[in-house]
């Protein structure tokens, strides 16, 4: 393994699996491919099957260069049931949210501005793929998602 300084992969494999890692914890499913023989470099866990599963619409695809090497990255959110990781910030707004908090009781309890809130709001919203607090409450209170450093 090649490394550029602490724990830095260079190798073009290396930085590709560490890619897919990075949008697994974010909540997303990726393939990372090679664009002329479609063979897969990377990918998150169930990374085809998802992508094979997803709403039209839903799938982002680029071209990128990972350590010099040409490669497509097709990514889609994650499937519904799957856990997603917040930060401890996140989290904690999520937990209020939960409670059924409003965005100006989130920011006093937590000693943070609206507009921090509602930013952790919209991440929140985007991790979980939903499209308005109801349904991320929902998906809170199901425990689909979990903090950094803890177990799913």
């Amino acid at each position: 393994m090649s490394k550029d300084g602490p724990n830095r992969p260079t190798d073009g494999v290396e930085v590709a699996t560490a890619l897919a890692a990075l949008f697994h914890r974010l909540g997303f499913a990726v393939v990372i491919r090679h664009p002329e023989t479609a063979d897969i470099i990377a990918s998150t866990p169930d990374g085809e099957l998802a992508l094979r599963m997803a709403e039209p619409g839903t799938t982002r695809i680029a071209s990128g260069r990972i350590a010099g090497a040409l490669v497509r990255v097709e990514l889609v959110p994650a499937p519904g049931d799957a856990p997603v990781r917040l930060t401890a910030r996140q989290i904690e707004v999520a937990r209020l949210l939960a409670d059924g908090l409003r965005n100006g009781d989130i920011a006093e309890r937590l000693g943070i501005s609206a507009h921090t809130v509602r930013r952790h709001m919209e991440a929140i919203l985007r991790r979980l793929n939903v499209s308005n607090r109801s349904a991320a409450a929902k998906e809170l209170r199901n425990g689909r998602a979990h903090g950094v450093g803890e177990a799913p």
